[in-house]
């Protein structure tokens, strides 16, 4: 005998059945057309794809030298951003903890303290500020 379902009339229960039944007959349908599968994998597909992965790691560790004047441009202008932000980093961050109530501060909501997490909450949330504002 079926179990009784508490503030569920007959309507509820019976659709309860239908879906049921609907899966398994899905599952039954599935099962029976289901076919072995012939292998993917060979010895010959394995080294294959082991050659074109070390051909993969070749390219990229030769692309330096494969890299047109306008990469290498690019590349070091890059390169001069980090260091020009590195350098100052250090100011970056006294200005921010001596100004907490700056726009900029305010804008990124750095001033919120969290009682139960303290300073510690703030100065992480200092430090990731600085790492958008070097993007």
């Amino acid at each position: 005998m079926a179990k009784r379902l508490r503030g569920t009339g007959w309507c509820a229960r019976a659709s309860m059945g239908l879906t049921t039944l609907a899966v398994l007959a899905t599952l039954a349908v599935l099962a029976a057309s289901a076919r072995p599968a012939a292998a993917q994998r060979t010895f010959r597909t394995v080294g294959t794809d082991l050659w074109n992965g070390l051909g993969d790691v070749w390219y990229v560790w030769t692309s330096p030298f494969h890299a047109s004047g306008r990469d290498w441009l690019i590349a070091g202008g890059a390169l001069a951003g980090v260091v020009a932000v590195g350098a100052s980093d250090e100011q970056i961050y006294r200005w921010m903890v001596q100004h907490p109530n700056s726009a900029a501060i305010e804008a990124l909501h750095l001033s919120q303290r969290h009682p139960a997490r303290g300073e510690a909450h703030v100065h992480l949330r200092l430090v990731a500020a600085q790492r958008v504002a070097l993007v």
